[in-house]
């Protein structure tokens, strides 16, 4: 590796090294989250480092849908809501205040 470089590891995949996008890896400092082509729980799990209520996927398969966008970090509603409009899913608060995600019904 060199500087700029990036290691990328994922489950049940070789690990690569590729070159650093540091505007979005450097993202978060201007308060917004860069997706391109981003597994929906990936993109979940990185929303959710920026909430105290965070989103909760209720069906697994559902983190499958792949995601891009530029969203505001510190807002779950407002990113669960605009994949809902995307994909065929809803939106609901739990009492805790976590966003459920799950798949809107036919």
């Amino acid at each position: 590796m060199v500087p700029g470089d990036v290691l990328e590891a994922e489950d049940a995949a070789p690990m690569t090294v590729a070159v650093a996008d540091v505007r979005r890896t450097a993202s978060w400092r201007d308060g917004v989250a860069v997706f391109v082509d981003t597994r929906l729980a990936d993109a979940v799990a990185e929303m959710n480092r920026y909430t105290s209520n965070p989103i909760v996927i209720a069906d697994p398969s559902v983190g499958e849908y792949h995601v891009s966008g530029v969203f505001k970090t510190g807002d779950p509603d407002r990113f669960a809501e605009s994949v809902a409009r995307v994909f065929p899913l809803s939106t609901d608060h739990t009492a805790s205040g976590a966003v459920m995600l799950r798949r809107r019904a036919p």
